[in-house]
């Protein structure tokens, strides 16, 4: 993902507006919010305006989230939606790519994202828990590192029938030990689709964050300080030594207890 050049001056006035601003000056094609879904578009997608990113965004309705989106990231941001609804092709527009799939589908997947990339996937769709595991597995090799994929009304899954599994919800805090998967002292560390490049996972009231990375194993800087030096770096068991000179020569010895009066 490149950076725009130097933006016009319209542009520079949409960039310093928020999403939330942006949403309340809406007059074109119907689009529907939660509230509080504003200020966690700000917090993960701020960093993405003005630099042309490829968006998808699934579930498209009546076309007012995408008018907005392409407002929010700016001039040049390519935007692609997705519907199992024929009738939203009507709100394809020259800067807006509308596509007719199920995300439930695999076969739908995998014929959409042979060829295609993206920096933020977005999905507003059916809400079943089911078909958001499904798209997390197919989408997540196709978005590009540094990328977001965020799901909303993640409420929804728990208000599925109760004899369903709310499998999107498990899946995800599984994955919280894909980004531990180095830290196992006594096996190999299990690769999995998200084991290398789970950068890390946020979840809010009803929205799930995904950020994308290519991760390499953890390295540990050891830093330390000697009393009236400068900071070196020594091995951990130098390290520790020097600690106890300083505990010993610098610290003040520690005043016995008061005994407890009966």
């Amino acid at each position: 993902m490149q950076l725009s050049l130097s933006l016009p001056k319209r542009e520079q006035a949409l960039m310093q507006k928020t999403y939330a601003q942006l949403f309340a000056e809406h007059t074109g094609h119907p689009a529907h919010k939660w509230e509080w879904y504003f200020d966690i578009y700000d917090r993960h997608l701020s960093r993405f305006r003005g630099k042309a990113p490829r968006v998808l965004e699934i579930g498209v309705w009546q076309g007012g989230s995408l008018e907005i989106w392409e407002r929010y990231f700016g001039e040049g941001c390519r935007l692609t939606g997705i519907d199992i609804n024929p009738v939203c092709l009507r709100n394809a527009s020259d800067t807006i790519d509308i596509h007719i799939g199920d995300q439930g589908d695999p076969m739908f997947w995998d014929t959409f994202l042979f060829d295609r990339e993206f920096d933020i996937i977005l999905d507003d769709g059916s809400h079943q828990s089911s078909d958001m595991v499904t798209t997390l597995l197919h989408c997540w090799p196709s978005l590009a590192a540094g990328g977001v994929l965020l799901f909303e009304d993640v409420h929804a899954c728990y208000l599925e029938a109760e004899d369903s599994q709310n499998i999107f919800s498990t899946t995800c805090n599984r994955m919280i030990d894909d980004l531990y998967h180095f830290w196992p002292r006594d096996k190999k560390p299990q690769q999995t689709l998200f084991s290398s490049t789970l950068e890390s996972i946020t979840f809010h009231d009803s929205i799930t964050v995904l950020e994308k990375t290519l991760k390499t194993k953890p390295k540990h800087v050891k830093m330390a300080l000697c009393a009236g030096s400068e900071p070196v770096s020594p091995s951990l068991q130098a390290a520790r030594e020097l600690y106890l000179e300083w505990k010993t020569t610098q610290m003040p010895p520690s005043e016995p207890a008061q005994q407890r009066q009966p």
